[in-house]
Parts: C-alpha cells; structure tokens; sequence
C-alpha cells in the first residue's frame, strides 16, 4: 500500500511530477539534473511542507525507487543540484521518520528583530 501525504498529493502525482527527473535518477542522460527536473523537485518540495507529509512521500519513494531502479547516488546529487536544502542523505534504507528535516538558509543582510512585547 502506497503513503499517501495528507497535503492531498499522493503517491502517484508525486512520482508523476518528477517524471522529467527519470533518466537522470535510473542514471542515464546527462550528468546533472536538467532544469525542468530541478524545477518540479523545487515545486514538489513547496507542496509538501508539513512533517507528516514529508515522511509520507518519503515512504512513497522509498517503496517505489527500488522498483524503477532509482540510482541514490544521482538522488543525493539530485538534492544538492537543484539546491533543494534538505538535511539529509538518501539511501536504501533510510528511515522515513528521520527525514526531510530542512536545513535553515541564511539570507544575506536580514535582520531579525524580536519585539519585548511592550514597553
């Protein structure tokens, strides 16, 4: 039985919108990623932001990637390359429930300002 994230995209949409990622990910084609597969893993990534969702289409993918013969080598490329900032490594057996934690980017010349509430 296939996860289904609770953000309303299943298991199914979610393999299907990274259908441009395909030959890179089974490691054919070109070396890195193509813009249009950065692109739909950006946008899948903004869909599904909640921690429950996140680990549910990691179990998706984790049950699927075996089947299509996934290379988790140009998966972790994958994450880096299209500059996705998660906090994690794919592999065969990782734990779903450990995953997808994002890492905080710094934006240059932010300041963040923390009101006392009163005065």
């Amino acid at each position: 039985m296939l996860a289904i994230p609770t953000s309303g995209i299943n298991c199914g949409d979610a393999v299907s919108a990274l259908i441009s990622c395909e030959s890179y990910l089974l490691g054919m084609g070109d070396p890195k990623p193509t813009l249009p597969c950065c692109n739909s893993a950006q946008a899948l990534k903004k869909i599904v932001v909640s921690k429950p969702d996140r680990q549910s289409l990691c179990e998706c993918f984790m049950q699927i990637a075996p089947t299509l013969g996934v290379n988790f080598k140009r998966a972790n490329q994958l994450l880096s390359s299209c500059k996705l900032n998660l906090n994690m490594t794919i592999t065969s057996d990782m734990d779903c429930k450990k995953c997808w934690l994002y890492r905080p980017v710094p934006i240059k010349g932010m300041q963040v300002i923390i009101s006392g509430g009163g005065r």
